[in-house]
């Protein structure tokens, strides 16, 4: 009986330290419907790590093209009170209202942009195989997951779809037409239990404890 006790109290003492939530957000971004016969060719991968009011993004450029890179990165969240940080490349930046998307007329468009103040030199481009990474801080409370999986689409007369996630890749060479667009939406997150849910099976673990001991 005294291991169900100590176990509840390491519980308690353990989640209750927790921030108060904590989620993971996922994406893919394919190749719009125009390009269908490239779609083998290029990926984006979308990682968001949610804890409190920090969400640390992850995109990942994913291809066989060894001279592509992704030129932009467009995104919509829910509206709130944001700031970003930590850029890796460090030349990137996060403006919003997005510019003028390529890739087709977008009528209602991306709120987000992140681009390249170098504008893709050197070792500043995010290449095929590499990574763009950056904080997005939430500056009126904590990010919950329908801030990202509620967030408005952009879309396009171009091409049929509603989309919360955007990419123009550049720079590859041996594949029509030179630059494409890519376009997604992010997944259901991967919650971690909050503190309060996790207090409640410490104390009900107590309370079974005193149970039997009485």
């Amino acid at each position: 009986m005294r291991i169900v006790r100590r176990l509840a109290l390491g519980l308690l003492l353990l989640f209750t330290a927790l921030p108060a939530s904590a989620f993971v957000i996922t994406g893919t971004l394919d190749l719009d419907p125009r390009n269908p016969e490239l779609d083998d060719n290029f990926d984006i991968d979308i990682a968001i790590n949610a804890v409190g009011d920090t969400a640390s993004w992850t995109v990942t450029f994913v291809s066989d093209q060894p001279s592509a890179f992704l030129g932009e990165f467009y995104f919509n969240v829910v509206d709130g009170d944001y700031t970003f940080s930590d850029f890796n490349p460090d030349s990137w930046q996060i403006v919003t209202p997005a510019s003028e998307v390529g890739g087709g007329n977008w009528s209602n468009g991306f709120i987000y942009e992140a681009n390249d103040t170098e504008n893709g030199a050197g070792d500043h481009r995010v290449n095929a195989g590499e990574s763009l990474t950056f904080v997005m801080t939430k500056n009126d409370g904590n990010f919950v997951e329908t801030d990202f999986v509620g967030a408005p689409c952009a879309t396009t007369s171009a091409f049929d779809g509603c989309w919360q996630l955007g990419a123009h890749i550049q720079g590859f060479e041996n594949l029509p037409p030179g630059s494409l667009f890519l376009v997604g939406n992010f997944d259901g997150g991967n919650g971690i239990p909050e503190p309060a849910t996790l207090a409640l099976l410490g104390a009900a673990l107590l309370a079974m404890g005193a149970r039997r001991r009485a």
